[in-house]
């Protein structure tokens, strides 16, 4: 299956293209702005690193967030145009989902830096999203993972973590928390996790994923 990704729901914008044999190819960058131009500058240098054109892929995969509104913006909108002038159906990939993707078998707490003192955050295992994502202060973070009967030491992804060290929770529910060092998702885990879902729909009903006005809800067991 061939997939070209973007992700631009950070600073950091990164754009793969996954083949058939499964080699998934990156190109990325730090990019406070102007991500659309490098989007679209990287995509022509893979597609024409690899011999080739939109038409031949099979899917257009984009981080739909949460993360930076402007960024989610410009990611969306670049992979709206491209899929739908090559007339190929796209699939939209949560950030947090994204970050978790890479650690199987563990639950993995993901957490990107909201701004404004707090995080975006979500709870995976395997590609499941057992804590949909949400928007909370760390401190209310570190409740409601308490509140949460852990089967194993969780893992830590995101630059959340980093963000807010000194009040992030350092264990939960008496288990350690242990950091990974993953910090933002980047455009292959988002073409890998597209090639787990196996299809996409219309690139129109693309949208970003917004939560801070999302009423929280409380978390069930993990």
């Amino acid at each position: 299956m061939k997939i070209l990704a973007i992700d631009t729901a950070t600073n950091h914008c990164s754009v793969a293209l996954l083949l058939d044999d499964g080699e998934c190819r990156q190109r990325q960058q730090e990019a406070p702005s102007g991500h659309s131009k490098l989007v679209i500058g990287m995509a022509r240098e893979l597609l024409g690193d690899a011999g080739l054109a939109l038409a031949d892929l099979d899917l257009l995969a984009v981080d739909i967030g949460p993360g930076s509104f402007t960024g989610l913006r410009v990611g969306i909108g670049v992979a709206q145009g491209l899929a739908y002038g090559a007339g190929l159906p796209a699939a939209g990939i949560v950030s947090l989902a994204a970050l978790a993707r890479d650690l199987p078998g563990v639950p993995v707490i993901a957490a990107l830096d909201a701004r404004m003192g707090q995080v975006y955050w979500g709870v995976y295992r395997d590609g499941e999203a057992l804590i949909e994502p949400r928007v909370d202060d760390p401190t209310v973070l570190a409740m409601a993972l308490e509140e949460i009967s852990w089967e194993a030491n969780p893992v830590a992804v995101g630059n959340g973590w980093s963000s807010y060290e000194y009040v992030m929770p350092r264990q939960v529910a008496g288990h350690a928390v242990e950091r990974s060092g993953v910090l933002v998702p980047e455009a292959h885990q988002v073409a890998l996790a597209a090639a787990d879902a196996g299809k996409g729909g219309s690139p129109l009903q693309l949208g970003a994923l917004y939560v801070r006005n999302r009423v929280a809800e409380k978390p069930s067991p993990v």
